[in-house]
């Protein structure tokens, strides 16, 4: 019986620790239903700076074709480690995910300029200008990212959609490779 009530302990710590930390196997970071339970928690305000940046490797379907979907999970792999290894060196990094298929989500807690986040983001594509070695082979991969900065009152989620939807517009062929989401009371930039 003692050995059950640890056991029962052990599992009420862990739900209550959040379902938020469970890992991406392919990518070694923050699962997607990680993130969106995360994000489901959030609420930003004037003090709760958040925006979130989405990379999305824009390539990943023709690689899986051309190659082999095991090669494309190698260079999903390398690519959560290339960001992982990039933004360690940013200001107010509170997540790191793969939130679906190709798609990677970073969210900054730090309140920077417009400016700055495309910066950011400028050092992501050009990150993925070289290419991903794979059993030999080189494998060339680029990255779009789409932008959103939360706006007070904002949920995590609701700004998410609107990251999602910068990057939607960015991985339309012909659009520029960072795209940044209009706040809900401003126009695009």
């Amino acid at each position: 019986q003692l050995r059950d009530k640890q056991l029962i302990g052990y599992l009420e710590e862990v739900q209550r620790a959040g379902p938020w930390r469970s890992n991406d196997i392919l990518s070694g970071v923050r699962s997607g239903s990680a993130a969106r339970a995360w994000l489901s928690e959030v609420r930003v305000s004037p003090v709760n700076h958040l925006t979130l940046m989405l990379v999305g490797i824009a390539d990943i379907e023709r690689i899986n074709s051309q190659y082999s979907r095991d090669v494309g999970n190698s260079v999903l792999s390398a690519a959560g480690e290339r960001i992982r290894q990039l933004v360690s060196r940013w200001p107010g990094v509170e997540m790191i995910a793969r939130i679906a298929g190709r798609d990677f989500m970073i969210a900054i807690g730090e309140a920077l300029t417009a400016d700055h986040f495309k910066l950011l983001a400028e050092d992501i594509v050009e990150s993925f200008a070289g290419p991903t070695v794979v059993n030999g082979r080189e494998i060339r991969a680029s990255a779009r990212v789409g932008i959103a900065t939360g706006v007070p009152n904002e949920s995590g989620l609701a700004l998410l959609r609107r990251a999602s939807l910068a990057l939607s517009k960015s991985l339309t062929r012909g659009s520029a490779k960072i795209h940044v989401a209009a706040s809900q009371a401003s126009p695009e930039l």
